[in-house]
């Protein structure tokens, strides 16, 4: 499934529980979500993900994940050895 830009962009700016941080940790997922051509689920690099979001805590790029999550726009599969990256969904909710 393909996810737009725009409709993202919206849903972004609608919800009043979002914070910037979560806006540019979603913007970054989408930027890493179509490079690996709009395939899902898609692998993530916490450090790259960090620097594209301009994040600089590792403790709030967590924080803002798990809410992600909570918040239903994202399902986050975590990966703990170091060499395999963690698998990201980006949800029907997150696209309206």
């Amino acid at each position: 499934m393909k996810i737009e830009l725009s409709p993202l962009l919206l849903r972004i700016s609608e919800d009043q529980k979002l914070y910037p941080s979560h806006g540019f940790i979603l913007i970054a997922l989408f930027i890493v979500y179509q490079k690996q051509n709009y395939i899902m689920p898609f692998q993530i690099s916490r450090r790259k993900l960090m620097a594209l979001a301009k994040i600089h805590s590792i403790a709030t790029y967590h924080k803002c994940i798990k809410e992600l999550v909570n918040l239903g726009y994202i399902l986050y599969e975590p990966s703990y050895p170091p060499l395999k990256r963690s698998e990201v969904f980006l949800t029907e909710q997150l696209i309206g």
